[in-house]
C-alpha cells in the first residue's frame, strides 16, 4: 500500500529507470502496472511514452523499435521524442525505415519537440565524386521529409564520428534552425557559420573526433554552452562572431568546459589581453586537467557567481591559488592526487574556500596505499575517496580530524591484531557528521571476517548521523541482528539504509 501512496513525480522518476519497459515480448506487465490506480497509470504512461525509439541495422530481423508498444497502449499523443539509433556498414546512411516507419503510424508527429540521431557505423575513407554527389542529394531529401512528419522539433542531438555524412545532419540541421532552440552534435562544422540558428539556448559541442572549431557563432541569445574535448587550437576569439579584443556572451547562464583546455596564448589565435565578457553568468563548471586558465584569468563576471566548479589534480589547485578566482555562493572542487600531496592540496584547498560562501571538496587519493593519514584537521573537505588500502586506524584518523565530512568512501585493510593493538575495540567517540559510509574490504575477507565485521559494528555505533552504509563482502544477516539488538540505545541505527552481502 505504501507504493501506492508515492506522488506521481517519483512514480515517474522510479518507472524512467526501469528497464523492462523495453521489453516487446507482452503487454502484460504493462497493463498490470497500469491497472494498479489512477495515478500509477499516469505516471507509468508518462514514463513508457516520453521517448519513442528506432534501432535498427541493415539486418531487417535486428531492427527493434517501441513504437507499436506505444499505439497498443493508446500513447501515441504522449511522445516528446524520437530517438533513432543505426548501425550501419557501407556507404547506405539512410532515414528512409526510420521515416516509412513513422508514416505507417501517423502522418505528422506535432507533439515531438527533441530528435536525437546516433549512428554507429563503419564507411569506406573515400567515396567516388559520383556516388558522393548522389548521396548528398539523398540526404537532402531524407531532411525534407523527416521535416514533413515531424514539423515541431525544437532540440536536436546528433551523434557520428565520420566526416562524410555531416552533410546529412547540416541539412536536417539547417530545416530546424528557424525554431531550434537547442543544438548537441559530435560534429562541431554541424554548428560552424549556422547563422540560421536565430533562437539558439543551448549548445553543446564535441571536439573529440573533431579537431577543426566552428567559426563566428551567433551567441546572442545562448544561455547555456557545453564544451567537451577541446582541441589545444581552440580560440574564443575565432568561436565568437566579430569578436576582436574582446567578446561578450551576454545572456550565458551555464558555461561548462569538460576535457582538455590546452594553452590559449597568442600563437593559438588568443591574444593575452583578450577578455570574454560574462555579464549573466551563474554556474560555471571546468575540468582543468591540463592547459592554462584562461576563463578565471581573462574572464569578465559582472556578479558573484551561483555554483564555481572545478576539477582536476593537485597541480590544478597550485594554479588556482596564482589565480584571480571569482567569488561564488557555491564551490566545489573534485580533486585527484597521491597521498604525497595531501597535506600541501589541503593547504591550498583551505585558502580558496575563502572566495566562496559554502564550500564541497572531494578528495581522491590514488596512491595504492594509505600509511597514515596525515593528524591535521581540515575543515573544508567534505567527500573523501581512497581507492587503495588503508589501515583501520586510519579511517579513524580521517574521520576525527574531518569535522565536515559526509562522504566517506575507502578499502580499508583488514587485520584482527591492527584492531586489538590500536584497541578500537574500545568505547571511543567520534564527533564526525559523515553521512554516507562505502567501506571496500581487500582480498583475503574470508580469513578475517570476524575482523571487518566488528569494525564496521564499531563505526556504527560511533557515527551517530549515518543514512547509508555500503560494504561489500559483509554478510547482511549478522549486522542486522547487530541493529536490532542496539536499536534502543542507539536509536540512528534504525534509519540507516544498508547496502551488503546477501
Amino acid at each position: 500500500m505504501a507504493a501506492v501512496g508515492l506522488t506521481e513525480d517519483i512514480l515517474y522518476l522510479i518507472f524512467s529507470k526501469y528497464h523492462f519497459f523495453r521489453n516487446r515480448e507482452s503487454l502484460t506487465p504493462y497493463t498490470t502496472i497500469l491497472s494498479v490506480s489512477s495515478s500509477w497509470r499516469r505516471a507509468a504512461m508518462l514514463a513508457i511514452c516520453k521517448c519513442l525509439w528506432l534501432s535498427y541495422s541493415e539486418d531487417e530481423s535486428t531492427r527493434m523499435t517501441n513504437i507499436g508498444l506505444i499505439a497498443a497502449l493508446n500513447g501515441l499523443h504522449l511522445v516528446k521524442k524520437l530517438s533513432v539509433e543505426a548501425s550501419i556498414r557501407g556507404y547506405g546512411v539512410d532515414l528512409t525505415p526510420a521515416i516509412e516507419l513513422l508514416r505507417s503510424y501517423c502522418a505528422v508527429w506535432p507533439e515531438i519537440q527533441t530528435l536525437s540521431i546516433d549512428f554507429n557505423f563503419k564507411i569506406g575513407e573515400f567515396l567516388p565524386y559520383s556516388v558522393y554527389n548522389n548521396l548528398l542529394k539523398y540526404r537532402g531529401d531524407n531532411a525534407k521529409r523527416l521535416f514533413e512528419i515531424l514539423p515541431n522539433v525544437t532540440k536536436l542531438h546528433f551523434y557520428e564520428n565520420i566526416g562524410q555524412i555531416v552533410e546529412l545532419f547540416s541539412k536536417i540541421a539547417k530545416r530546424y534552425a528557424k525554431n531550434a532552440t537547442s543544438l548537441e552534435c559530435s560534429h562541431p562544422t554541424i554548428a560552424a557559420g549556422q547563422h540560421h540558428f536565430k533562437q539558439l539556448k543551448h549548445l553543446q559541442l564535441d571536439f573529440s573526433r573533431e579537431k577543426s572549431f566552428p567559426l563566428g557563432l551567433e551567441v546572442a541569445n545562448l544561455t547555456s554552452l557545453v564544451l567537451n574535448n577541446l582541441p589545444r587550437r581552440f580560440s574564443w576569439k575565432s568561436l565568437v562572431k566579430n569578436s576582436k579584443d574582446e567578446a561578450v556572451l551576454p545572456s550565458l547562464k551555464l558555461l561548462e568546459i569538460n576535457g582538455s583546455v590546452g594553452s590559449w596564448t597568442a600563437q593559438h589565435g588568443c591574444a593575452l589581453n583578450f577578455q570574454l565578457h560574462l555579464p549573466e553568468l551563474r554556474k560555471l563548471k571546468l575540468t582543468l586537467y591540463d592547459g592554462e586558465y584562461f576563463l578565471l584569468t581573462n574572464g569578465v563576471f559582472y556578479q558573484p557567481l551561483q555554483c564555481l566548479a572545478l576539477h582536476g589534480t593537485c597541480k590544478t589547485l597550485c594554479e588556482l591559488a596564482r589565480t584571480r578566482m571569482p567569488q561564488t555562493d557555491n564551490l566545489f572542487l573534485a580533486i585527484t592526487l597521491t597521498d604525497e600531496d595531501l597535506i600541501h592540496a589541503m593547504d591550498i584547498a583551505s585558502i580558496l574556500a575563502k572566495c566562496a560562501l559554502h564550500v564541497l571538496v572531494k578528495f581522491e587519493i590514488c596512491s595504492t596505499s594509505l600509511v597514515e593519514f596525515p593528524n591535521v584537521s581540515f575543515h573544508a573537505l567534505t567527500h573523501l575517496y581512497i581507492p587503495g588500502k588503508i589501515e583501520m586506524q586510519q579511517v579513524v584518523n580521517a574521520l576525527r580530524c574531518l569535522p565536515n565530512l559526509i562522504e566517506f568512501e575507502f578499502k580499508v585493510r583488514v587485520k584482527w591484531q591492527s584492531f586489538v593493538k590500536q584497541g578500537l575495540d574500545e568505547s571511543v567517540t567520534l564527533s564526525s557528521p559523515v553521512r554516507s559510509l562505502a567501506m571496500h574490504c581487500s582480498e583475503y575477507l574470508v580469513d578475517c571476517m570476524d575482523t571487518a565485521i566488528k569494525f564496521i559494528k564499531y563505526l556504527l555505533l560511533r557515527l551517530p548521523r549515518l543514512e547509508v552504509v555500503v560494504s561489500n563482502g559483509i554478510p547482511r544477516n549478522e549486522i542486522m541482528e547487530f541493529v536490532e539488538l542496539n536499536q534502543a540505545a542507539y536509536s540512528h541505527l534504525t534509519s540507516i539504509k544498508f547496502s551488503l552481502a546477501d
